[in-house]
């Protein structure tokens, strides 16, 4: 079901790029949102301003009721308070265009070091408050469609965004502990007990020895030594 289109405003010209809103306004925020569209393409050149942008409409509650640019009549969108994941995956000028977990793993590309503190902060309260937006996992047997009402959840056990979707789902406070970046999606998923710890092996047998060792004690390390014997035979 799309966004639902209010009143309108006004006939009016395209967008008029001299015209200075202020962010109160339902103009502004439809600014805003298009800014943020143009900023999250992988080809813009502008994904350090993606946080930015996201956490100003996040904060502001500004994808509930704005007025898209760029159109020739002003008319005005509005989303229900629980429809933000239908807000994201609608197309510009109406929404962002992406996934919530795209997003964040947009604004997860801005948290390097070479990266601008002011950047990396906007960053890290940006991917805050989109885990705060993503839903939990529907119960089994449930609904597992998205608010779109087309997309299947995330199924992969070991993905970022499965891992908290079952933690809100579960254990909803480790999932809080995430969304505060106290923990990890992998490391709260081990914590709930829906995910086993794994481990990388090297491709060299001496290297693959020592990392076994840090791993299992003697007993575990004998049996593993008959297992692997035991298959080649």
């Amino acid at each position: 079901m799309p966004a639902r289109l209010t009143k309108t405003i006004a006939p009016g010209a395209p967008r008029d790029r001299n015209l200075h809103w202020d962010e109160d306004t339902l103009g502004a925020r439809g600014e805003i949102i298009f800014s943020a569209a143009g900023a999250c393409e992988y080809n813009s050149g502008s994904l350090g301003a993606a946080p930015k942008y996201l956490r100003k409409i996040l904060e502001k509650n500004s994808w509930r009721r704005f007025i898209p640019p760029m159109t020739l009549e002003k008319v005005e969108v509005a989303y229900a308070e629980g429809e933000f994941e239908k807000f994201v995956h609608a197309k510009p000028p109406k929404g962002l265009g992406r996934s919530i977990d795209g997003l964040i793993r947009i604004c997860e590309a801005q948290l390097g070091d070479d990266v601008k503190e002011e950047i990396r902060a906007d960053a890290v309260e940006a991917i805050k408050l989109l885990r705060e937006k993503q839903p939990a996992l529907p119960q089994p047997g449930g609904d597992r469609r998205e608010q779109d009402g087309n997309t299947i959840l995330p199924t992969d056990g070991y993905s970022a965004p499965y891992a908290l979707r079952r933690l809100k789902r579960d254990r909803p406070d480790l999932a809080q502990k995430v969304i505060d970046g106290k923990l990890s999606p992998h490391k709260a998923a081990i914590q709930a007990g829906f995910r086993r710890p794994i481990v990388q092996i090297p491709l060299d047998v001496e290297k693959a020895a020592q990392k076994l060792k840090t791993v299992f004690g003697k007993k575990d390390l004998k049996k593993l030594a008959e297992r692997l014997l035991g298959s080649s035979c």
